[in-house]
């Protein structure tokens, strides 16, 4: 991550907490501040999605590239994975 970066994501962020009592928990309106800091939580959500897969089941008995699965079987799904292949 850009230096420059790091220190505006720092500086916005101190800013906020100044404006704090001791123990005051943040607000939506004190993170709606946080322009950079959102945009970073953003791009990270983007490149690592924080949900890892799920699950189907076969409504019918299905081949799929030459394999057979039966109905019932559940399919497991990797969207990092699948990311990969698009």
């Amino acid at each position: 991550m850009n230096c420059m970066l790091i220190m505006v994501i720092i500086a916005e962020q101190e800013q906020i907490a100044q404006s704090k009592q001791k123990g005051e928990l943040l607000t939506w309106d004190d993170l709606a501040k946080m322009k950079y800091s959102w945009r970073v939580a953003q791009e990270t959500l983007r490149m690592v999605s924080p949900i890892f897969g799920g699950f189907r089941k076969a409504v019918k008995d299905i081949e799929y590239d030459g394999y057979l699965i039966p109905k019932g079987w559940q399919v497991s799904s990797s969207l990092p994975i699948l990311s990969l292949l698009i």
